[in-house]
């Protein structure tokens, strides 16, 4: 999601806010190259840590159990 392009609020400025999406890994993908696939995952892989870390990052800065989000 691009920031600004959405808004919950039709009558004020677009939501300050953007996205990492991404789908399931289904076998009958054509990949463009071999070994994208796997370049895929890495990445893949390191945005959710990052994304974990920044949710316990914002919940320690808040006060909150740093897990608080996760079980969300």
């Amino acid at each position: 999601i691009q920031m600004i392009l959405f808004r919950l609020n039709p009558k004020r400025p677009g939501d300050l806010k953007e996205s990492f999406n991404t789908s399931s890994f289904h076998p009958d993908i054509k990949w463009p190259s071999s070994g994208f696939l796997e370049i895929h995952r890495s990445f893949f892989q390191r945005c959710k840590e990052l994304s974990l870390r920044v949710l316990r990052v914002m919940a320690l800065c808040l006060g909150l159990d740093p897990d608080v989000f996760l079980r969300a």
